[in-house]
């Protein structure tokens, strides 16, 4: 369940697709999103993604909480010590 209400991910959301000149792939900021809206941090989502773009195969964090939320997904993570 997430802290982040629907309705600021629906604002977020239209605000990223108004900006006229944005440079970014749609699914990375979705990825982003995607993991906001499970209480974790944007940027983990979005750095996840683009490793995975890149040919991790699988996500490296300190973080606890982002290394749960990307599990969830079926990202295979690396919790570092």
């Amino acid at each position: 369940m997430s802290l982040i209400p629907t309705c600021i991910l629906a604002l977020l959301r239209d605000f990223v697709s108004s900006v006229p000149k944005l440079v970014a792939q749609e699914n990375e900021i979705e990825a982003g999103f995607s993991v906001m809206a499970h209480n974790g941090d944007f940027a983990d989502g979005v750095n996840a993604f683009c490793g995975a773009m890149l040919g991790a195969d699988q996500f490296a964090t300190f973080d606890k909480q982002a290394a749960r939320i990307l599990q969830e997904t079926a990202m295979k993570t690396r919790l570092l010590k």
